[in-house]
């Protein structure tokens, strides 16, 4: 079946890493392993659907430099409870690695076009329904991107051996997550890329 612009759009184009960029520093250096994916995709998760629909509410002739102050610290008092309860669900050895990129993330979620975008929903149901999908799009590549680098970069998947021997570990260095990232991103362009581009 052919993905239809409205799905594509839902889907792919809004995603936060693909299309803008964001969380590519924590998705590649982080983000190596499918357990580090699922930590990753938790914080995300937990700060988009908490975050987006509290500052929804803010009138849109409110001042630029007023609104990028209240997503902030709005991102910012989501920010601790995402962290507190990703400390609750998985081993703190595995959240360490990840702690100087999580501050990253707080703007990234409120300060994208992206998210700009979403707001533009007239009813809360388009709302939620269009976050739902920038989010589900944006948790399947890292859960790809992390599985991928994962099973090539040390022969296992889900932390069980599936190969002898790891065809490509150099794919667990964050620079080759960025060239990862920069590939999938080339390709979802391209995938998107209308007459008139």
């Amino acid at each position: 079946m052919k993905l239809t612009k409205q799905k594509g759009t839902l889907l792919l184009r809004r995603n936060l890493l693909l299309s803008e960029g964001l969380y590519a520093a924590a998705v590649s250096c982080f983000a190596d392993s499918f357990r580090h994916a699922v930590i990753l995709c938790f914080i995300l998760a937990f700060l988009m659907l908490f975050a987006v629909p509290l500052t929804a509410i803010l009138p849109p002739r409110v001042p630029a430099p007023v609104r990028t102050l209240v997503y902030s610290a709005v991102a910012a008092l989501v920010y601790v409870p995402a962290v507190l309860s990703a400390r609750i669900l998985f081993p703190p050895a595995e959240l360490q690695p990840a702690a100087v990129f999580l501050p990253l993330l707080i703007p990234g979620v409120l300060l994208s076009a992206s998210r700009n975008e979403l707001l533009a929903a007239k009813s809360l149901k388009s709302l939620l329904c269009s976050l739902l999908c920038c989010l589900t799009g944006i948790m399947v590549s890292v859960l790809l991107f992390g599985s991928l680098r994962e099973l090539l970069g040390s022969g296992t998947l889900f932390g069980r051996p599936i190969m002898s021997a790891a065809p490509l570990p150099i794919l667990l260095q964050p620079g080759c997550g960025l060239i990862l990232i920069a590939v999938c991103s080339a390709a979802l362009s391209q995938l998107f890329r209308t007459e008139g581009e």
